[in-house]
């Protein structure tokens, strides 16, 4: 078989595989579950893969890396409204309209494309990602492709293309930023529903200090899987009141029962290295 015709079947198979993926039943429960992603989906089983449990006090520290984040037109004006949807696995808040974008190290540019959220069924789990064994109730991601490319499905497979802002939620005070959408959220309550919403400051989802963050490479966390994501994970987290939470617990998934404990058990680190750009002394909030 000679070379030409190799490389023709691995791009039928590559692209088949990640233009099929949105078919293949794959669930966070059951046998269709992330222990069985890698049946169909092989990169799940690499070597690369997220989320990860933070190791808090045995991580590298590069102070030079808390100058490298920045965030250009997290507030509005926007261009338009977002558009919130129900997709059975999480909720997601389109916000391309905002024209956000990402800088890290100085020189890679992300465009921001959408948010998404990871939450379990009570308070002590939720996150998908974890600080030296603590999870939280929920995590929010800020999902970014590279400038390079014109979108995030033009992006999403290939090298250094993806970069992910981690935020971790705990239960605390209610949160007005968070109600600039969850107002809406009975709207989309059901697998399939979409809901046009006002254009919002996405910073406003931020905590105050975002200079205390991890970076490291990995992964989506969903199905296919590509391990093509520079990771930031911020360390301080923001709060919404229990019954903001409950909001989230209130969807319901493909089945018709509630859309809870949507998230991928941690990963191995696999000698990857996880920086910071902060020293950290105490034990975690």
């Amino acid at each position: 078989m000679n070379a030409l015709l190799l490389i023709s079947i691995f791009v039928t198979i590559r692209v088949t595989t990640f233009a099929e993926s949105s078919k293949i039943n794959w669930s966070f429960h059951g046998r269709n579950g992330p222990s069985h992603w890698s049946k169909s989906y092989p990169i799940c089983s690499n070597k690369r893969q997220s989320p990860i449990n933070i190791p808090l006090f045995k991580k590298d520290f590069q102070p030079s890396l808390k100058a490298s984040l920045k965030f250009s037109h997290y507030t509005c004006p926007c261009r338009g409204d977002f558009v919130m949807r129900n997709n059975g696995k999480t909720l997601q808040i389109d916000v391309r309209n905002a024209i956000a974008s990402l800088t890290l190290n100085r020189e890679r540019r992300y465009m921001l494309d959408h948010l998404h959220f990871h939450w379990g069924s009570n308070n002590q789990i939720g996150s998908e990602h974890h600080f030296e064994g603590r999870s939280f109730p929920a995590e929010l991601h800020f999902v970014h492709y590279n400038i390079e490319f014109h979108n995030l499905s033009v992006a999403i497979d290939k090298a250094n293309a993806l970069a992910v802002l981690g935020v971790m939620i705990q239960v605390g005070k209610r949160n007005s930023a968070f109600d600039k959408f969850l107002k809406y959220l009975h709207r989309v309550k059901d697998i399939g529903q979409g809901f046009k919403i006002p254009a919002f400051d996405v910073k406003s989802l931020l905590p105050k200090d975002t200079g205390k963050f991890y970076r490291y490479e990995g992964s989506l966390t969903t199905p296919p899987c590509f391990d093509n994501v520079t990771w930031t994970v911020l360390y301080d987290p923001v709060e919404i009141s229990h019954q903001q939470l409950e909001k989230f617990r209130a969807l319901r998934d493909n089945l018709g029962h509630a859309l809870v404990n949507n998230f991928r058990p941690v990963q191995e680190l696999n000698g990857r290295s996880v920086s910071s750009s902060f020293r950290l002394f105490n034990r975690i909030h």
